[in-house]
């Protein structure tokens, strides 16, 4: 008797066993083929795919979906701050001169969807991580100082009107850099 008893234990157990090692795997891959109630914040853009492709770029809301291979990216449109500091630019007649330059960096919104849809292979990393957009603009950034900087004499730099000149100088150059990216530099 408790050989049956023992016997039929551990067919419970192997059972058991199984079944959450079944339901696991279905766990598992059913993320695959659904998303339910997913945020997409006041400050976020949300992109939609469905078998690897994108389906749509939406707006703040609440979202589901169920298919094949389904799932939601957020990328944030808030502000990323920067600040670039270049102890030694050279100027026209070969001065020296220390330079900050600091601003924000935006990414496309949903005003700005054709733009996500055609960028997106390119830049996802960008569009998803603030670390990559900063080391990326921060780049470009020392870029356009040295460019604007070099371009003007010593005195055209730093006196008075000539410093917003240098600032404009700066912020057109950094915002061509990186228009072919979606992104915008204030």
């Amino acid at each position: 008797m408790n050989r049956l008893k023992g016997t039929a234990v551990s067919k419970i157990i192997g059972y058991g066993l199984a079944a959450i090692l079944v339901i696991t795997v279905l766990l598992l891959i059913s993320n695959n083929f659904f998303y339910f109630l997913k945020v997409v914040e006041q400050q976020e853009v949300g992109i939609q795919f469905r078998s690897g492709r994108i389906r749509d770029v939406v707006g703040p809301g609440v979202y589901s979906d169920l298919g094949l291979f389904v799932r939601l990216e957020r990328i944030s449109t808030q502000a990323i701050p920067f600040q670039v500091e270049d102890k030694e630019i050279i100027t026209k007649d070969k001065q020296r001169i220390g330079l900050i330059a600091s601003g924000d960096i935006f990414r496309p919104g949903l005003d700005q969807r054709n733009l996500i849809l055609d960028l997106w292979d390119q830049y996802r990393g960008i569009y998803t991580s603030d670390s990559l957009a900063l080391q990326r603009v921060t780049d470009f950034a020392k870029q356009a100082m040295k460019v604007c900087v070099g371009d003007r004499t010593f005195d055209d730099n730093i006196i008075g009107a000539s410093r917003d000149a240098l600032r404009n100088c700066i912020d057109d150059e950094l915002n061509e850099m990186v228009a072919p990216m979606g992104l915008s530099v204030n």
